[in-house]
């Protein structure tokens, strides 16, 4: 390996290939002249997504992994449900301080069924209270293996009762989602249309199925980006992908203006239904994990 002084040439003077092999100057040794200044990844040709077969030993990525989920599972409203899990190839990997890691989720959703018994009067409500859909997040053990310790990856609130006016007709607190403290949440609309009936008598409510002649099938994705900042190296054993359902945009309604997903699974301020019986089918979920340093 030869290096080249960094200075500029003179003004005027034309380079060409026995001038520079002047100026080269062997290097035989790693010395002062080649250091972690000086040289960095990119130069030895390690591409900057390439595999590393071995767990934090990449100059710049130090963990590549996958997991595809091809499965078709069905969802129902009213709790938090695990979608699917990503559990490294190595059982585990290392965010060392500096690193970024960066969990890229994709998937599907092919079909969402509901209750029919919905009257036209709830279509006000309906709009009145931002629309439904379903809400995915990211989990993850930081604890150890047997994968026991789950919690909801920074960036990402936990449903939980932080505003005493969000709660249901019969005063019992509803569970929400902060939506300033949940940067990472995928959202999936769940679709409703209007049915009449042969007589013409009622006007209930029915969700389209997504993969209908009206409505095919469709496509999210999401990417989180983790960087660690303490000296401390971070050791995670698994992310896993969570759904709930049926959830409503709107804001505390203490007067805060913080906005807020919260479950319909009971009525709310007087005027809204509660969502039951409501169905959504996910498949093909992709996770791709990645670690890099941050040079």
């Amino acid at each position: 390996m030869s290096s080249l002084p960094t200075g500029r040439a003179a003004p005027g003077v034309v380079m060409d290939a026995p001038t520079v092999n002047a100026l080269l100057t062997a290097v035989g040794t790693a010395t002062t002249d080649l250091d972690d200044f000086n040289v960095r990844s990119q130069a030895l040709d390690i591409a900057q997504m390439d595999t590393v077969t071995v767990v934090n030993q990449g100059l710049v990525t130090r963990h590549v992994d996958e997991l595809r989920d091809t499965s078709s599972d069905t969802y129902t409203n009213g709790s938090s449900q695990e979608v699917t899990r990503y559990v490294p190839s190595s059982a585990s990997f290392e965010v060392r301080q500096g690193d970024v890691l960066r969990t890229y989720v994709s998937l599907r959703a092919t079909r969402s069924a509901t209750n029919t018994g919905h009257t036209r009067p709830q279509l006000g409500a309906l709009a009145g209270v931002g629309g439904a859909a379903w809400v995915f997040w990211l989990e993850w053990d930081i604890t150890d293996g047997t994968l026991t310790n789950w919690a909801t990856v920074p960036g990402t609130d936990t449903w939980g009762t932080h505003y005493a006016g969000v709660v249901d007709d019969a005063a019992a607190p509803v569970a929400h989602f902060r939506t300033a403290q949940s940067s990472s949440v995928l959202v999936v609309p769940h679709i409703v249309q209007q049915q009449r009936d042969p007589a013409g008598t009622t006007t209930p409510w029915a969700a389209f199925p997504m993969s209908d002649t009206y409505c095919l099938p469709i496509r999210r994705s999401r990417t989180w980006n983790y960087k660690k900042v303490s000296a401390s190296t971070l050791t995670v054993y698994g992310i896993r992908l969570m759904v709930r359902g049926v959830c409503s945009l709107g804001k505390d309604p203490g007067g805060s203006g913080a906005g807020i997903l919260f479950v319909r699974d009971t009525s709310q301020q007087g005027n809204t239904r509660a969502f039951s019986d409501e169905e959504l089918d996910v498949d093909d979920v992709l996770i791709n994990t990645i670690v890099q340093a941050s040079e």
